[in-house]
């Protein structure tokens, strides 16, 4: 779940007592990082994280319990939704990168977001977005009414500060072997830009040796085979490193303890790591 849904559900959901919730999480996914007395976590036993299984989950798992629970309408925080669903729904879509570029996404992966996002904004009773540029966007691309759409902006997080000298330190010790580091809080996907992010800082690294780390924390999802290849020939000098998946008060102290933030990406629908 998007950081965008996480907290347009945990405030929603609180401010809500009367109403029951459930949330349906895929078989990869174990829990949630909120809860409340009136939320129920349901789970289907399929992974989405590939086609035929994302198509599974929805079709089949998704409206199966919105039967079950008698639901009175679906809320998607990352725009799926099934294409049988026979109840009113919003779904939140944060970008269209997919119509923009369909090379960015394997082929059945771009066949499924084309299919899919185009009937969810479409049969959508509103849709949620991020910037008034995204809203542009899916006008264009899914020929929708301005005025069904809704921009709720990104904003910046409290937990985000400034660190002290000794608490870099420590952040330095855990995540880059004490090093200073530079940070790209983005995953390996095409659209991101890593492969001349690695280009530039190979030359920058040929230069001087002396150059800060550069950390990755946004896993990897479709990379191409130049960034493979860069990449793991900077991981062999040890100066480039992808971290494990990180809770957010070790992201926080992660862009706290930062020589710099590196986000170079070639298309967003806001690019929250920048605020």
């Amino acid at each position: 779940m998007t950081r965008f849904g996480r907290e347009i559900l945990s405030r929603v959901i609180a401010e809500t007592p009367e109403i029951e919730w459930f949330i349906v999480l895929d078989g990869k996914k174990s829990r949630l990082p909120f809860e409340a007395p009136n939320l129920k976590v349901l789970h289907a036993p399929i992974s989405a994280d590939n086609p035929l299984g994302m198509v599974i989950f929805l079709e089949y798992w998704i409206t199966k319990y919105c039967k079950k629970t008698r639901a009175d309408f679906y809320f998607s925080p990352d725009g799926w939704t099934p294409l049988t669903l026979k109840i009113p729904a919003i779904p939140s879509i944060h970008d269209v990168n997919f119509e923009v570029n369909p090379r960015w996404l394997p082929y059945y992966w771009s066949l499924l977001y084309h299919l899919y996002f185009k009937n969810a904004a479409r049969k959508a009773i509103k849709i949620l977005t991020v910037s008034e540029f995204s809203k542009n966007e899916i006008v264009k691309y899914f020929g929708v009414p301005r005025d069904k759409i809704l921009v709720i902006y990104n904003a910046p997080c409290s937990d985000f500060r400034v660190l002290k000298p000794e608490e870099k330190n420590l952040v330095r010790r855990r995540f880059s072997c004490g090093q200073p580091y530079f940070l790209a809080p983005t995953m390996f996907h095409p659209r991101k830009n890593i492969a001349i992010l690695l280009e530039a800082y190979a030359m920058l690294l040929e230069k001087n040796e002396n150059i800060p780390m550069l950390l990755f924390t946004g896993g990897s999802l479709w990379p191409d085979q130049k960034t493979k290849i860069i990449y793991r020939k900077l991981c062999k000098k040890n100066k480039v490193h992808m971290l494990d998946i990180l809770d957010q008060e070790e992201i926080s102290m992660i862009f706290g303890a930062a020589e710099a933030v590196i986000y170079i990406s070639k298309y967003e629908g806001f690019g929250l790591p920048v605020v």
